[in-house]
């Protein structure tokens, strides 16, 4: 009876996951952790992550991404939206990755949004000024890199965007 032999790393174990969290380069991607998350979703987090190849570190800086509750997620967003790194996501998204079988910080799927085109409502806008322009295209070009996939015109991004104001004025008013 013959038996077939094969290389190390020639094929995957039956047990053994999907290298999904490795960057384009072939690095590791570094997952941080928000305090306010229970040490149990932690640590059911980074066995998921580490099982798929990726690395938890305790360092904030030191992180490729950072991963938090949906309290605590628009700060986090405001505060590092401007930055290449690190890219700041719900629990959700690392069920996502292992889903899809594969690593995009740009997740959310990116869709189509509703909306009034051109934002008009009863033919009454407040026109921005050249700094809120600015502020605005960066915004949109971090959370909607590609324009062509849509999402730019409709209402809910705005408001979205107004929320993170809002909760960031919160958190550092009280």
């Amino acid at each position: 009876m013959a038996r077939s032999v094969s290389g190390p790393g020639s094929h995957r174990r039956e047990n053994q996951k999907p290298q999904i969290f490795v960057k384009k380069d072939g690095g590791v991607v570094y997952f941080w952790f928000h305090p306010a998350l229970s040490p149990r979703h932690v640590q059911v987090l980074s066995e998921k992550i580490r099982e798929h190849g990726g690395t938890v570190t305790d360092d904030e800086k030191e992180a490729d991404m950072i991963i938090t509750d949906e309290k605590h997620w628009p700060t986090y967003e405001l505060k590092y939206s401007q930055l290449p790194k690190p890219w700041v996501k719900t629990t959700g998204f690392i069920g996502e990755c292992i889903e899809l079988g594969r690593y995009d910080p740009k997740f959310p799927r990116k869709q189509g949004m509703g909306g009034i085109p051109g934002g008009r409502r009863n033919g009454t806008r407040t026109e921005f000024t050249k700094e809120d322009e600015e502020h605005l295209c960066d915004f949109l070009a971090r959370v909607v890199p590609d324009k062509e996939s849509g999402g730019r015109t409709g209402n809910k991004i705005y408001i979205d965007l107004c929320k993170r104001a809002e909760a960031t004025l919160r958190s550092h008013n009280g």
